[in-house]
């Protein structure tokens, strides 16, 4: 074979086996991108399955919170529109009840004008000033003393309505009056002690007069504030001095002494001889006011068939307490006072004072100033023996009895013309005496009100 056809057989076999080679390569490379597209292949099917399953879980909670979105706006205009149709129910229920409280506030407007109307009464409202405070009568007592008909009228049942007025004062007059009342007193030397106030002094309420004012009042509707209306009154309240107040006579009675106070200061002091400690003689213990002060008083005892008088006696100084004839006044005649004098040798009921004493007392004293006379001790009355008119029978000149008209004037107006006033040494003239036959002899301890005196 020739060179030429060795050399192009070569090529050929060359060519040949360079065809197969890129034949391999090219197998070679597809292969390769086939196993590199299938590996990207399941990588985005494993991506796509991932997202995908995220994708459904994000779009399962943008579901879910849709649902709880809507659910939340749903209850909340649930919410408001049941609040709008309770806002409305009440409102509705609130003008219902505003037109019924406002229907049974103009019913009972009417009815009240038609009660007061009917009972002007009601409409009252005094308030009394009191010593202990102030006490007010209104509405709500005095719709007790009607009659409730039960359905919003009253009606007046005079014999209740006047029985609860009168009960009414009774009852403040209970609550205010000290007259008569036992009552504490700072005696000197002894302390705080029981006496008796007597008649004449502390608080007592007119109630004949009150109960008149009070029924007008009512009638009236009258607003008012003032005091009852007063029989007799205290000077000052239980804090200052338990009603006496600074200024006071003080007489112990069983020690025979007399204190005379004024601003709470001692002024003066004496013995004195007091009352005859029978039952028409003896000096009562109480408080009283001074009545009056006179000078150159004439004292009388009893008044005679023939117009005389058991004895008339001059003093100087004259100051009555009592409407029954007891008072200081000096007794010169006497040569002794204190001890025990008066139970054997007493006054007519009067307080003796040595004629000194009289004069200093007199100046200090002044009307309504109050007089305290107590018994620091148990005491026995003996029963008076009867008046004997016929060692004083005897007929009187005309001109004693001109004499005796004149005397018969009294020198002040306080004084009554047929108040007799006391009393002449025991010795001068016969002891006045009251007939007691029915009065047995009584023994009285301190804080009893002994009997009470009545001079004629």
């Amino acid at each position: 074979m020739s060179r030429k056809k060795k050399v192009k057989k070569s090529h050929k076999a060359l060519k040949v086996f360079l065809t197969i080679v890129g034949i391999c390569v090219a197998l070679t490379a597809g292969l390769f991108v086939w196993n590199t597209w299938s590996i990207r292949q399941k990588e985005f099917q494993a991506a796509e399955i991932d997202f995908k399953a995220k994708l459904e879980v994000e779009l399962e909670a943008a579901r879910k919170a849709a649902a709880e979105e809507a659910a939340r706006i749903a209850a909340e205009e649930e919410a408001k529109r049941k609040a709008e149709e309770e806002a409305a129910r009440k409102k509705a229920e609130e003008e219902a009840e505003a037109a019924r409280k406002k229907a049974e506030e103009e019913a009972a407007k009417a009815r009240e004008e038609a009660l007061l109307k009917a009972h002007p009464e009601l409409t009252s409202e005094i308030t009394y000033t009191l010593p202990s405070g102030d006490r007010v009568l209104d509405r709500k007592t005095i719709e007790t003393w009607l009659v409730d008909n039960g359905d919003g009228t009253m009606s007046t049942d005079e014999e209740k309505w006047y029985s609860s007025v009168r009960q009414y004062v009774a009852d403040m007059a209970a609550e205010v009056d000290s007259v008569g009342k036992p009552r504490p007193f700072n005696a000197t030397g002894l302390g705080v002690i029981t006496i008796p106030t007597g008649t004449y002094y502390g608080w007592e309420i007119d109630e004949e007069t009150e109960y008149q004012i009070l029924l007008e009042e009512l009638a009236a509707g009258t607003k008012t504030t003032r005091e009852p209306v007063y029989l007799c009154r205290e000077l000052f309240s239980m804090n200052e001095n338990y009603g006496i107040g600074p200024d006071y006579i003080e007489v112990d009675l069983s020690r025979q002494y007399l204190w005379l106070y004024k601003g709470g200061v001692l002024q003066y002091e004496t013995n004195v001889t007091s009352g005859l400690m029978d039952t028409a003689h003896y000096t009562p213990e109480g408080v009283y006011p001074l009545l009056s002060r006179e000078t150159n008083a004439t004292l009388k005892g009893d008044r005679l068939p023939n117009g005389k008088y058991t004895y008339q006696t001059k003093v100087s100084f004259w100051m009555p307490f009592t409407y029954e004839g007891h008072g200081l006044h000096d007794a010169s005649w006497r040569g002794w006072f204190g001890g025990d004098t008066y139970i054997w040798d007493g006054s007519h009921g009067c307080i003796n004072l040595p004629y000194d004493a009289a004069a200093f007392i007199f100046d200090m004293v002044y009307p309504d100033m109050p007089v305290v006379t107590y018994y620091s001790q148990y005491y026995e009355l003996r029963e008076a023996p009867p008046i004997d008119y016929s060692a004083y029978l005897y007929e009187a000149s005309e001109e004693t009895e001109e004499e005796e008209e004149e005397e018969e004037e009294p020198v002040e107006e306080e004084l009554p013309e047929e108040v007799p006033m006391e009393e002449a040494p025991m010795e001068e003239a016969p002891m006045e005496e009251v007939p007691m036959e029915e009065v047995p002899m009584e023994e009285v301890p301190m804080e009893e009100a002994p009997v009470e005196l009545v001079v004629e």
